[in-house]
């Protein structure tokens, strides 16, 4: 996942990408109330996407939360 959203932020300008290594930084994932990896945030407390999913799923995903 982290190389699929690597591979979007690179196509979109104005993407904004942030990758929180969890075990490494625990107090972090506490505070945006992350249960499971990979989770990807949109936005703090905005859409959340948790696991694993095929990369048309993760476009459309990305589309959506821009309308």
């Amino acid at each position: 996942m982290v190389h699929l959203a690597m591979q979007c932020a690179a196509l979109q300008p104005l993407l904004s990408l942030a990758i929180i290594q969890v075990d490494q930084f625990p107090e972090r994932g506490q505070e945006l109330n992350i249960l499971g990896v990979p989770t990807t945030i949109l936005e703090p407390g905005s859409q959340r996407l948790q696991g694993v999913v095929p990369a048309p799923y993760f476009a459309g995903y990305l589309l959506q939360a821009q309308t």
